[in-house]
């Protein structure tokens, strides 16, 4: 699935400090998300079901102010879920989220090396 920033954010992040800020905003991302997704994964096996609303709650927040799609999209959905309790196929879940977030790397190194 490919990843991209949204359009108007790309903007306005060009505009702040151009493909060095966008790199090292990606750069960040990229760390503390794989840190979250692997904190998810565990955390599933012990169902400390809060620490997982944490993890993908901080997730989209960051996702979203990047402008990241449709990473961003898919943890709304999965933060909704994780809210009204619904942590069946959470595994998944994060599988997918593991493997977006290899598609966020490509898109940097493709982008913004």
């Amino acid at each position: 699935m490919a990843v991209e920033i949204q359009s108007d954010r790309l903007t306005e992040l060009n505009a702040l400090g151009g493909a060095v800020l966008i790199s090292t905003l990606l750069s960040k991302f990229i760390a503390s998300a794989k840190k979250l997704t692997d904190q998810a994964a565990q955390v599933i096996q012990t169902k400390n079901f809060e620490e997982y609303i944490y993890c993908i709650h901080t997730l989209k927040g960051s996702a979203m102010s990047l402008g990241l799609l449709p990473m961003g999209d898919l943890l709304v959905k999965l933060n909704e879920r994780a809210k009204a309790q619904d942590f069946e196929g959470a595994q998944n879940d994060v599988a997918q989220l593991q493997s977006m977030l290899k598609d966020v790397e490509a898109f940097k190194a493709a982008n913004y090396p």
